[in-house]
Parts: structure tokens; C-alpha cells; sequence
């Protein structure tokens, strides 16, 4: 059986950004007032502890429903694009007004990991899909908004 370590770190850039539709928002230099509760999380009793355990939620949901198997079969194609063994992808999942989740739509026309990696981006569609409804959506001056949320997902090919 082949090698392989998958890593999935809380190395978050910018947990939060405001996005509005039809609009490109710099992710990186925004931040919600408040941000989505995740199910589970709404007793939370404050901010920090919210994106606590939002973070923490978001993580064990994606490990413990990626299929490791989609990164054995596409293995070879890994090691011949990269200069290391390390593998980084960064999907930005979208949290709509109504607590749902998806990947944004730049994410389907741009994404060199959909160019290149098919399998593995449909594998990042399918758990964005299965990620339960928010108790909360994210909300500024007490109105829901859209947000997005990007988490680093690291592989080790060993």
C-alpha cells in the first residue's frame, strides 16, 4: 500500500471575508462582525470561542469525510508536479445567507487544482456539499451576509 500522510492544519487566512454577489472582495482585509455559528458551536459564549470551535467543527468534518483513497490514485501525478512531497490546497468555502456551503465560483473557472487534479476537486465538492447548514449564517449590523471561509489542507506524499 502506498505512503501517504494527510495533514489538515487550522492554518486559516482570514477565517472570515465579506463577499456580495457579482462583487470580488479582497478576502484577506475583511472580517465579519459576526461570524457563521457552526451546528453545535451556538452555545458558544463568545466570538472567539465561536470561531474556536467553528474551526475545530469545520476540520473534523473534513477528515473524517475525505476519501484518502481519491490521493492514492493520483499519487504519481502529484510527485511529478511538485517540487516537494508537501501538497497544499486551499479550497475558500462560501457560507450563503442561509447557512448552506459551496465553493465559490472562481473556484470552477480558475482552479489549478480542478485542471489538474479532477478527481480530487470533485472529492473538495462533494465534502464542501456534505458540510452540515449553519446554526447561524454570518451577520453584520445584525443582517445575515454571505462569507466564505478558507482552510489550508496539506498532503504529504511519502
Amino acid at each position: 500500500m502506498k505512503n501517504i500522510l494527510f495533514l489538515i492544519f487550522g492554518i486559516v487566512i482570514c477565517p472570515f471575508g465579506i463577499s456580495q454577489e457579482n462583487t470580488r472582495v479582497d478576502y484577506s482585509e475583511l472580517t465579519v462582525q459576526n461570524p457563521p455559528v457552526y451546528e453545535g458551536c451556538a452555545n458558544a459564549t463568545n466570538r472567539e470561542k465561536n470561531i474556536n470551535c467553528f474551526e475545530k467543527s469545520i476540520k473534523k468534518f473534513i477528515t473524517s469525510n475525505f476519501n484518502y483513497q481519491i490521493i492514492n490514485g493520483i499519487e504519481e501525478e502529484i510527485k511529478a508536479s511538485q517540487k516537494s512531497s508537501l501538497f497544499n490546497v486551499r479550497p475558500r468555502i462560501l457560507i450563503e445567507t442561509d447557512g448552506t456551503t459551496s465553493l465559490p465560483e472562481e473556484w470552477y473557472e480558475n482552479a489549478r487544482i480542478r485542471k489538474q487534479f479532477p478527481t480530487l476537486f470533485e472529492e473538495l465538492e462533494r465534502i464542501v456539499a456534505l458540510i452540515p447548514k449553519m446554526h447561524s449564517p454570518a451577520k453584520e449590523d445584525g443582517n445575515p451576509i454571505r462569507s466564505s471561509y478558507q482552510q489550508i489542507m496539506r498532503f504529504q506524499i511519502k
